[in-house]
């Protein structure tokens, strides 16, 4: 729990911090830079990574009651997992698009 607890924590922080960078900017009427794009995409899709890492930890101490079919641990762990596999969530692609930006690399990619 404690493990699951605090990569959530992680991930809240960090979203938090990045959508009001994103709203100040906006409100501004200022261009997002792609530095902050791309430290957006990164984190959204660790984010994901975290939720369904700790999602599967909870679910295998859970023990087998878990698995029954209305168990809310196991429409939890389905749930996170179908939204892992959407395109927005590709880590790899993201993670990858990151490293790019970072050495100065062009990123040409609409999901940032």
């Amino acid at each position: 729990m404690a493990r699951a607890a605090s990569d959530i924590d992680a991930t809240v922080l960090q979203m938090d911090r990045n959508l009001r960078e994103l709203s100040e900017l906006a409100a501004a009427g200022r261009e997002i830079p792609m530095e902050l794009r791309l430290r957006t995409r990164r984190d959204q899709v660790r984010g994901t990574e975290r939720a369904v890492a700790a999602i599967d930890l909870l679910f295998k101490t859970a023990g087998g009651n878990a698995l029954r079919r209305g168990n809310p641990i196991e429409r939890a762990w389905r749930d996170a997992h179908a939204g892992s596999v959407h395109v927005a969530n590709d880590v790899e692609r993201a993670l990858a698009m990151y490293g790019r930006g970072a050495f100065g690399l062009t990123v040409e990619d609409n999901l940032v």
